[in-house]
């Protein structure tokens, strides 16, 4: 006879849910900003909560007070006083912190999300989903404090300290001249790439072109555009002039709103979680038990490259076989070495690993791209992506999202605009795709921009 389960029965919540559910009946132990933030108008704000253990809980948020609000959010969960001592030890020896009233930081964090919510800017999405849950309702039984938001009179000013991509930079401040208007915010950039006058240039052409207007931007386009069509080489200036106009023509076409819905709905389709190689367990080596990381990284990393140069490379893979057993990852590499040494038994060996291994993330996108692949049905490789159950390496969704992204290009049309666009910033933000492979990637994007811009403006 079954035994009837106690009614009583404690359900245990995951991190996320106790932070959004518990969370606000711990007692505050203390609040921690750093020490310079009304001078740089960014606050890293700790808030941390006391569990009846002494344990504790924190909240930080990286608040953007000139602009962009909460940046950024990160929770850690039931942790010892010396284990958040080891986290603040290393953040950056420069930055001192201090403590402040709960009163001070909730104003900090609601001023910031309300002077960037003017300007169409959201918070961090783990701020709505779980770290908002982690302070105090924002309502009349908490002070009213001032804080100064933006530049010194009050408008928008943009600063990248090297937190957002270009693509990033240009997104945002594309918004700033839809929300705020041309003349009524600032922005700084920062590209490691240019030295300081060469990111002066830039910034003084990008201001000069946006304030040309449409049609002269439309009309410089246009004579740059048929120079490229009839093979002539653009010099350095008008290839500079010519990247910049089609950008600002690309904000003119897209509706923020809409960008906006797209990127929340990519966000949603691969919320699959993305890891380095080396944090076990994960889909590129699954199987592989009781073995650093680290070690298995490097030995990853030292076969890959080798099998691209080695003549004969089943030597080698012999040898990570006998290191790690007879684990997906070798087929892969059995695999991945005929596709680009020996395509003519390429098909053989990979029917073969798909019969060995059909639920291993590699072979079944390799499986699917490079032997089954329909154009008509590209799209259900998504699938194979959200389906997976072990977190994905960014080795892995590097494969993944460069060929998904040159697909969706090729295939788009007019109407597919903002989500193309979405796409870029989202991959851009998820910073999964070297620069190197962007560079191979950028020209179907840039075609594809120009034949929106030409079809839009019907140039």
């Amino acid at each position: 006879m079954k035994k009837k389960k106690s009614a009583n029965r404690i359900q245990l919540l995951s991190p996320e849910n106790y932070i959004r559910q518990k969370s606000r009946t711990l007692p505050l132990y203390k609040c921690l900003i750093n020490d310079n933030w009304e001078e740089e108008k960014i606050g890293n704000i700790f808030i941390i909560r006391e569990h009846v253990t002494d344990n504790i809980t924190f909240c930080s948020y990286l608040v953007d007070l000139s602009c962009l609000g909460v940046k950024d959010t990160v929770f850690r969960f039931n942790i010892s006083l010396r284990e958040f001592e080891d986290i603040m030890h290393k953040l950056d020896d420069d930055v001192s912190f201090i403590e402040i009233s709960y009163e001070l930081a909730h104003n900090i964090i609601f001023s910031a999300l309300e002077f960037a919510a003017e300007y169409g800017f959201k918070p961090h999405k783990d701020f709505t989903s779980i770290t908002s849950h982690f302070l105090e309702e924002d309502n009349e039984s908490i002070p009213l404090i001032k804080v100064e938001c933006g530049d010194e009179d009050g408008k928008p000013l943009y600063i990248n300290s090297g937190h957002e991509t270009p693509a990033q930079e240009q997104k945002i401040v594309a918004q700033l001249r839809k929300t705020a208007g041309e003349g009524n915010f600032d922005y700084i950039i920062n590209d490691d790439e240019l030295d300081d006058d060469e990111l002066e240039e830039l910034e003084q052409k990008t201001l000069e072109l946006a304030k040309w207007g449409i049609d002269k931007q439309k009309k410089i386009f246009v004579e740059l555009l048929h120079k490229t069509e009839h093979k002539k080489k653009l010099t350095d200036e008008e290839e500079q002039v010519f990247f910049i106009l089609t950008d600002l023509l690309t904000f003119e076409i897209t509706s923020i709103k809409e960008l906006h819905t797209q990127i929340n709905a990519l966000e949603k389709k691969f919320e699959h979680e993305i890891v380095e190689n080396n944090e076990i367990p994960n889909s590129l080596f699954a199987g592989i038990q009781n073995m650093d990381g680290k070690k298995l990284e490097d030995m990853f990393l030292k076969i890959f490259e080798e099998t691209y140069d080695d003549k004969n490379p089943q030597k080698r893979i012999e040898e990570f076989r006998a290191e790690i057993g007879d684990a997906p990852i070798i087929t892969f590499f059995e695999v991945n070495y005929l596709l680009y040494k020996n395509k003519r038994n390429f098909n053989k060996k990979m029917e073969e690993a798909y019969q060995k291994f059909p639920n291993y993330f590699l072979i079944q996108w390799y499986h699917r791209v490079h032997l089954h692949e329909k154009k008509e049905d590209w799209k259900d490789c998504e699938k194979i992506f959200t389906e997976q159950k072990l977190p994905i390496t960014r080795y892995e969704a590097e494969l993944f999202f460069s060929y998904y992204f040159v697909r969706f290009v090729s295939d788009a049309s007019s109407n597919d605009f903002p989500a193309i666009l979405a796409l870029e910033f989202y991959l851009k933000e998820l910073d999964i795709i070297s620069q190197d492979v962007w560079h191979r990637l950028y020209p179907f994007l840039l075609d594809y921009k120009i034949h929106i811009i030409k079809e839009h403006f019907e140039l």
